[in-house]
């Protein structure tokens, strides 16, 4: 409700105050995203640091907030580092999360490998996010610096991302 101080005394030693809470491992996110919201990044970084092996530092959100912390930091390879691995790790949880995230601002999905951008369009296919697979697909298939049957094997993947041919498949 934009009232981040009360939010954050709230948050600041959730897991002291309520160890047993089903929310002690999200509490370091929403802490450190919290002091993002006020412009302390410096302490949103603390608070991520001491929640680092923890059950909390395996979550794509701490993940994402850590990323924001090092971004809001000045610590741009830092950043781009850990939004690629969240990216790569948890491209479905990530994918919306990362939206509104800065790594297409950083021009860091430049820096994915041919192989990177095929996981990643694989695992939105296997899901079955048609039209985001399908974009990973065009994109590595106007790769000029790919051979060209590579190009074209991208090419046919998209295309079955289309609804057209979804309809077809399912037809019987």
């Amino acid at each position: 409700m934009g009232n981040e101080e009360t939010a954050e005394g709230l948050l600041k030693g959730f897991a002291e105050r309520y160890p047993e809470s089903i929310f002690v491992a999200q509490a370091p996110e929403l802490e450190a995203n919290t002091l993002l919201g006020m412009k302390n990044a410096a302490g949103a970084e603390r608070v991520l640091t001491a929640a680092a092996g923890t059950e909390a530092a395996d979550r794509p959100g701490y993940q994402l907030a850590q990323a924001q912390a090092a971004f809001a930091l000045g610590q741009e390879q830092q950043a781009e580092s850990l939004f690629k691995r969240l990216l790569l790790a948890h491209p479905l949880a990530s994918k919306r999360r990362l939206r509104g995230a800065k790594l297409t601002a950083m021009g860091a999905e430049s820096s994915l490998t041919i192989a990177e951008l095929r996981s990643l369009g694989d695992a939105y296919y296997n899901a079955g996010h048609y039209q985001e697979a399908g974009e990973q697909y065009r994109a590595l298939a106007n790769k000029s610096s790919l051979e060209a049957g590579n190009r074209a094997g991208f090419a046919v993947a998209a295309a079955a991302c289309r609804p057209e041919a979804e309809a077809a498949v399912d037809r019987p």
